[in-house]
């Protein structure tokens, strides 16, 4: 756990944390100096003066969570674990609903006593009376004018300010309702996933590193020559295997090939013990099972098991390179890896389960088998006249001409002008493109169906999309 310099015995907090929103709060008993405020500031913490009131001085400080926030959080608070926070997102946002509903009456009524008085003081000037320039009446008539003019234009202001507080107000609420919506949910477990692997991915390198540099060091110890050449060749290079470098580039002047190797060596046992990164690990997984939770329960795979979808959900879990058989004498599934598999699935770098095992396990995961995609129409290239489709922004039976030109032709078309294009029969597809050998400026060009000279012709179908060539033009 870290340190941190702050007169922890100077202040009593209560620290909690809500999975919800993914926030650390802190409730302070006491009135913050500047110094110590700042310093909270300066770690991420914000000042929140409107909430907490029942529990704290004058308000609470929050922060999205961190494995250094929390050690503060901890040690301020004097305990070995952050309690759950009590308030739901559901009840912050009411709470704050009301209290921007009440900001927004109190605006409209200052609107209405100042329309009020606009009217009171209106009273005081007959109705049609002119201001008389040079009587000694001119100077209060312009300033019941003035007073008037000034009360209406407060009263518009107010109401102004009535319905960026009603906006206020339905922004709120449709936050709060769209963070517990089935899509939003959906997407951020997506996006912790990606999180998930993104830290894997620094212990895959990790241990790929370490079985690589290791081999260096056993096969060409004594050869400096092949080491150096290898170093230099590997410093700072993503492997592809990995996507990062198993030797990161630095300042290595005066070191030799294996001096080098070493020292990255120690570097990956580092990440391999960091206890920074497998906390963050075990956070995104309890985060992850929170928010899959509030899914319900997964869907169970029935379909067939096999390699490709075992691969799939191990990739989507953090598994480098995962390789999936089946032992065809026990009829189980056997999952490998080039580094140890993540930690929520084993502690090794090889699974081997029944189907029915690797089903539950999915199940528990939350992972869901995509559906397979429909297979594509075929895409014909076709030397007729002309190539129907329906429009791309409604219905409307659209015809296009069909030009002849090559594939480096088509190629330097704008990639924003070309595409490809449903028939109107619905049974193929075809290229087209805005016509290149049109002079007017491209929105205003026609598009034409393509037909590419240099590939290969496909034979004509039977469609009513097609306008056929006659064969005294194919002679001509």
């Amino acid at each position: 756990m870290k340190t941190f310099n702050f007169p922890f015995s100077d202040y009593t907090f209560d620290a909690t944390y809500s999975v919800e929103d993914n926030k650390i709060r802190l409730y302070p008993k006491q009135h913050l100096e500047q110094e110590h405020y700042n310093f909270l500031k300066d770690l991420g913490f914000k000042w929140a003066p409107k909430q907490g009131q029942d529990k704290t001085y004058n308000g609470l400080m929050y922060a999205l969570w961190t494995t250094t926030r929390e050690d503060f959080a901890l040690l301020v608070s004097n305990s070995k674990f952050l309690d759950m926070e009590e308030m739901t997102l559901v009840e912050r946002a009411a709470e704050r609903a009301a209290r921007f509903e009440n900001y927004a009456n109190n605006r409209l009524q200052d609107a209405h006593d100042y329309h009020a008085k606009a009217l009171k003081v209106s009273e005081a000037v007959p109705a049609g009376q002119p201001i008389l320039s040079g009587h000694h009446s001119e100077a209060k008539a312009r300033k019941l004018q003035n007073t008037i003019k000034r009360c209406f234009q407060k009263s518009d202001d107010n109401i102004s300010t009535f319905n960026y507080w009603i906006d206020r107000i339905k922004g709120v609420q449709y936050f709060a309702n769209r963070k517990a919506n089935y899509s939003t949910r959906f997407n951020r477990i997506k996006g912790l996933l990606k999180d998930l692997r993104d830290i894997q991915k620094k212990l895959n390198n990790a241990h790929y590193g370490l079985t690589l540099l290791n081999k260096w060091l056993a096969d060409f110890g004594h050869d400096n020559e092949t080491l150096s050449r290898k170093v230099n060749v590997f410093c700072g290079v993503r492997l592809k295997a990995t996507n990062l470098p198993v030797i990161p580039y630095k300042a290595y002047e005066g070191m030799t090939a294996a001096e080098i190797i070493n020292e990255s060596i120690k570097s990956h046992q580092c990440t391999l013990h960091s206890q920074n990164i497998h906390r963050k690990i075990a956070h995104l997984l309890g985060r992850i099972g929170y928010e899959r939770g509030e899914l319900g329960e997964c869907e169970r795979f029935e379909g067939k098991m096999t390699a490709a979808v075992l691969q799939a959900f191990a990739r989507e879990n953090g598994a480098l390179q995962p390789k999936a058989k089946q032992n065809k004498d026990t009829g189980e599934w056997v999952l490998t890896s080039l580094v140890p598999l993540p930690c929520h699935l084993s502690d090794s770098s090889e699974l081997s389960l029944s189907d029915d095992e690797w089903r539950d396990v999915m199940q528990v995961q939350g992972y869901s088998v995509p559906p397979k995609r429909e297979p594509q129409l075929p895409l014909l290239n076709l030397d007729v006249k002309t190539l129907s489709s329906t429009g791309r922004f409604d219905n409307r039976l659209e015809t296009l001409n069909v030009i002849h030109l090559t594939k480096a032709e088509y190629k330097a078309v704008y990639h924003e002008s070309r595409g490809v294009r449903l028939s109107a029969c619905g049974k193929f597809r075809f290229r087209l493109c805005l016509d290149p050998s049109s002079t007017k400026i491209y929105y205003k060009r026609k598009w034409v169906a393509v037909f590419l000279t240099d590939s290969k012709a496909h034979p004509v179908p039977e469609s009513n999309a097609i306008n056929y060539i006659a064969e005294s033009e194919k002679v001509a």
